[in-house]
């Protein structure tokens, strides 16, 4: 890092001088790029969530709490688990990779289970209490037969969901309306299962865990059952029906299963703390150990993911790569913390989630410190850019102010370099393409995580413009006593502008005939715009005004003392220059390409207002014990209902008397807490007075019958009033 703070300035790296030279010259130089070189297989944290210099609404600090399960959605999103230990529920958050990042909450109130979350068909999959939920974050599960444009599509649809044997001879409408019958009663079978985001299996069965499979599958495990199963989904154009069928059963020993991955036909697997990996077409599983003494790689991994051949697991506050029977600390190796930064400097609190992108973009949920972060090794392909860029100012001479210019490079020199960068960002476009699955012809922008289609376009302008400058310089060389040296220098934009400025100062529409009179004076005109000079003027002595000899009103002259002067040394005034240049300065408010920054005159550098995080870790047994009393309280609810259906009902007695007992029973009565001496003691019914007012909440003694009983408003109103 110091050696970076030597080679760069603040404003070099700030994202508000895109149009300056010297940030450009700054980040291609030379030895910047020679020591970015010399890392280019580090790991660096970058933090996405909160974002620490620019504050938004939708991505500040503090705004989610404890983020637990991560995956990526799709192109340039991900998707999040968010755990609130008020509502003890989880959000669901989409988290669209922008700079900064911004996020969104697409569903609120979940009653989760377990620590994986996967994302298959733009449909976010998770565990639930009872079942496997879904949301449907892009709404293609709703079906409308209004989106069946054509007869082609409507006969689809209908061959693949209701029949087979579709008659081609009907309507487009007639179609629509089958269509349009077949989801209504879809809808009515999903409502009367409660299903609406859930995901029906053939049959019933409860899941802790769950990662992606291959295709449409999904791999789940029970520690229930103490099981994994392979489920296939299908849509039904209401909801998600699925098939599970026994993958392979527990090891002896494995108590709680908490993460999972596939690559390929390995399955690793993260239970009780270690990492194991399941090879199903072999029905092999073996623990991964490292070592002369054989040990297992982890004992404390909460979850696994597969990046390019190797295992990378979360472990206490740090993330770790197992490749090639070595570990490696990816992030975290400083300790517990926040701190972005390479892997020997960053800080990780609880690193819980993970997930990975085209097989070398790591996302990972911090859930102490509230954060999303990115974990990669971007300086390979950051230099092979500056390399590029740095190509084309050299191409036109490109320099900094004061700086010694070198020998400017030919014409031909020139083209080469263009068509270089050129070639560069081409390959750059088409590879974003194939590993997004666009289409050849397609234009890219910057969601797409490469050049936009407008800077392409501008370079092939350049390419095109420079060699029809070289072919019209060929042809006039041939002309005898013509010899022409072209410094490319003088086509930048800015020299051309000025020129072209001047020429429009008498008219600002002439003929070719006019244009060539008046060149040569403009270019004079623009030489002295963009160079220093110097004018003296000499007033004639008749030109001044005579001073007046009467009427003027002479003023008291009064001497208002002036401050002390304060002096420097020459030590503090270069530390103050060695600051400013380090951490930056207060610039004035710039207008961008239409685009304002977010500084405003007068505050202090942006790092100044950073404050450190504070640290929350999230107890991962809350989420666990939370889902064991839900299963406890189902359990005792059902049995609860079976003893009111069989132990309630007295058959020697009346209808109309047992239904009066049970209103009796139901009824709130303070003589159900009484002793048998009657309840006469003051000091006991001010003691339940006082605990029933604590909070009312507070369940009372259930009933005869089995039935829990709580405080409602009257009943707190008549305890209030002294009963």
């Amino acid at each position: 890092m110091e050696t970076l703070h030597r080679l760069l300035t603040a404003e070099s790296v700030r994202n508000k001088h895109r149009m300056a030279v010297e940030p450009l010259v700054e980040l291609t130089s030379k030895k910047l790029l020679d020591y970015l070189m010399s890392m280019k297989d580090a790991f660096i944290t970058m933090s996405l969530l909160p974002y620490r210099y620019r504050i938004s609404e939708s991505n500040k600090r503090g705004l989610y709490e404890h983020p637990f399960a991560i995956c990526v959605a799709g192109t340039g999103k991900l998707v999040f688990l968010n755990w609130n230990s008020k509502t003890k529920s989880s959000n669901l958050v989409q988290l669209r990779l922008h700079s900064p990042a911004d996020s969104t909450v697409l569903q609120r109130n979940l009653e989760t289970n377990g620590l994986s979350l996967c994302y298959m068909n733009v449909v976010a999959l998770f565990c639930g209490q009872k079942e496997i939920l879904f949301v449907d974050i892009e709404g293609t599960t709703k079906v409308t037969p209004t989106q069946f444009k054509t007869k082609a599509s409507a006969i689809a649809f209908f061959q693949q969901h209701i029949d087979s044997d579709c008659n081609a001879g009907s309507t487009l409408k007639v179609l629509q309306a089958k269509i349009q019958n077949y989801l209504e009663k879809k809808r009515t079978v999903h409502k009367k299962l409660g299903s609406i985001g859930i995901v029906i299996l053939n049959e019933e069965r409860r899941f802790t865990c769950l990662c992606q499979g291959n295709g449409d599958m999904i791999v789940t495990a029970s520690n229930h059952e103490r099981a994994f199963y392979l489920i296939a989904t299908t849509f039904d154009g209401v909801g998600i029906l699925g098939t599970a069928t026994l993958m392979t059963t527990y090891l002896t020993g494995w108590l709680d299963v908490t993460g999972m991955a596939l690559s390929g036909d390995n399955l690793a697997i993260c239970a009780d703390g270690k990492i194991y990996v399941h090879v199903p077409s072999q029905k092999a599983t073996r623990l991964i150990v490292v070592g002369p003494n054989m040990l297992p790689i982890s004992n404390k991994a909460t979850s696994v993911a597969w990046v390019a051949g190797g295992l990378l697991y979360c472990e206490d506050h740090c993330l770790k790569l197992y490749y090639s029977g070595e570990v490696t600390v990816v992030s975290g190796a400083a300790g517990k913390g926040d701190k972005d930064g390479l892997s020997s400097q960053s800080k990780l609190c609880q690193p819980v989630g993970i997930c990975v992108e085209f097989d070398r973009n790591i996302y990972v949920a911090d859930s102490g410190s509230g954060s999303v972060k990115l974990v990669n090794r971007p300086l390979k392909g950051i230099v092979d850019f500056l390399s590029n860029l740095r190509a084309l100012l050299v191409a036109f001479n490109v320099h900094s102010k004061k700086a010694s210019t070198s020998v400017s490079p030919t014409i031909g020199e020139a083209i080469n370099m263009v068509k270089e960068t050129l070639e560069y960002v081409q390959s750059c476009s088409m590879k974003s393409k194939e590993l997004q699955s666009l289409k050849e012809n397609s234009t890219t922008d910057g969601p797409e995580g490469t050049v936009s289609n407008k800077c392409l376009k501008s370079l092939e302008l350049l390419k095109r413009s420079i060699e029809s400058l070289d072919a019209n310089v060929k042809d006039l060389s041939t002309k005898p006593g013509f010899e022409l040296k072209l410094n490319l220098e003088s086509l930048l934009t800015l020299h051309v502008e000025n020129q072209h400025a001047v020429t429009h100062f008498k008219r600002d529409t002439f003929t070719m005939y006019e244009y060539a009179l008046i060149f040569g004076c403009s270019i004079e005109e623009a030489v002295k715009r963009v160079s220093k000079w110097a004018a003296h003027y000499y007033t004639h002595p008749k030109s001044y005004y005579k001073l007046p000899t009467s009427g003027a009103v002479s003023l008291p002259r009064i001497r208002i003392p002036k401050p002390l002067p304060q002096i420097l040394s020459r030590n503090e005034e270069a530390q103050m220059r060695l600051w400013a240049k380090r951490h930056g300065k207060c610039v004035r408010q710039r207008n961008v390409r239409q685009d304002n920054t977010k500084d405003r005159a007068g505050t202090l550098p942006i790092n100044l207002y950073e404050c450190e995080t504070t640290l929350n870790p999230l107890n991962l047994k809350e989420l666990k014990d939370l889902s064991t009393e839900h299963s406890k309280s189902s359990e005792s609810s059902e049995d609860s209902d079976s003893e009111v259906s069989c132990s309630g009902w007295d058959p020697q007695l009346s209808g109309d008397h047992q239904l009066q007992q049970r209103d009796q029973e139901d009824s709130f009565s303070i003589d159900d807490d009484d002793d048998d001496d009657g309840g006469n003691d003051s000091e006991d019914g001010d003691a339940i007075v006082d605990a029933s007012l604590e909070s009312l909440e507070t369940l009372i003694r259930p009933s005869r019958f089995g039935r829990s009983r709580r405080f409602t408003g009257r009943m707190a109103a008549f305890l209030q009033s002294g009963m």
